[in-house]
């Protein structure tokens, strides 16, 4: 291996796998994830309004 300032330098194919692995996961969940994404928007609005309502 080459002599480098910085780890960041390189990356290892294995490195590059995992994260297509991720990135995979998360394309074939994507209908989950958007429901989770509203419901988390959604509580977060009636949070909001019920911290209105009080102050």
């Amino acid at each position: 291996m080459r002599e480098t300032e910085s780890e960041c330098s390189f990356v290892s194919l294995r490195d590059v796998e995992r994260a297509m692995n991720v990135l995979v996961w998360f394309y074939k969940h994507k209908k989950v994830a958007e429901l989770l994404r509203d419901q988390f928007y959604k509580d977060l609005e009636e949070y909001e309004d019920e911290d209105e309502e009080e102050g």
